[in-house]
C-alpha cells in the first residue's frame, strides 16, 4: 500500500496502464451512515414541527389543523394562524422556475437566481413576522421567533420555543 493511499484511504489499482481510483469501504460505510443519519434527523425535525403546528392551530382554534402535515401547505397554516395573508408563499415560485430556465439560457438562469434570492429573503421575512404574532397568540413573546437567527444553535432553539409555545399553557410573565 502507498503512501497516498495510506494518507486520502483511496485504494489506486493499476492495471492495462489505466489508472482507477476507488474509494476505500470504509470511507463508502462512513457516508452511508451520514446520509442515513441526516435522514433520520430532517425525519424527527419533520414530525416533531408537524405536531408543535397542529398543536398551536388547535390552541389557536385554526382549521384545518392537518395542514402541519404537508410541507408547503404548512406555509398555509402558519399563516392563518398568524390571521395573516398566505400570498407571500407565492415567493417561492421564482425558485421552482430556477431549474428550468438553467435549461434555456445561462443569462435567463442568473437572473432568476438573483430573483429566486430575493423572494427567499421576502419569504424569510414573512415566516418570522408570522410566527412573532403566533408566539402573541399564544401568550408568549413574539422576540422567541427571531431566535433563529442565532447562527449555528438557532433552528435548535427556535424548535425548542417552538415547543414551549405548542404545549406549555403557563403564561409568560
Amino acid at each position: 500500500m502507498s503512501l497516498l493511499s495510506k494518507l486520502t484511504g483511496l485504494v489506486i489499482n493499476n492495471t492495462n496502464s489505466s489508472m482507477n481510483v476507488l474509494p476505500s469501504s470504509s470511507l463508502v460505510y462512513l457516508l452511508v451512515f451520514y446520509l442515513i443519519f441526516i435522514f433520520v434527523l430532517a425525519l424527527a425535525v419533520y414530525i416533531y414541527s408537524a405536531l408543535a403546528y397542529s398543536s398551536l392551530a388547535k390552541k389557536t382554534r385554526t382549521e384545518p389543523r392537518w395542514l402541519a402535515w404537508i410541507p408547503i401547505a404548512q406555509f398555509v397554516l402558519i399563516a392563518k394562524m398568524a390571521k395573516m395573508s398566505w400570498t407571500p408563499i407565492l415567493f417561492l415560485i421564482p425558485m421552482v422556475l430556477l431549474i428550468p430556465s438553467l435549461f434555456i439560457s445561462k443569462i435567463l438562469f442568473v437572473i432568476m437566481l438573483i430573483i429566486a434570492l430575493l423572494c427567499a429573503i421576502a419569504l424569510g421575512v414573512f415566516y418570522f413576522i408570522w410566527h412573532w404574532k403566533i408566539f402573541e397568540r399564544v401568550s408568549k413573546p413574539g422576540w422567541w421567533a427571531l431566535l433563529g437567527l442565532i447562527p449555528y444553535a438557532g433552528g435548535i432553539i427556535f424548535l425548542v420555543f417552538l415547543g414551549i409555545a405548542a404545549w406549555n399553557d403557563k403564561k409568560y410573565n
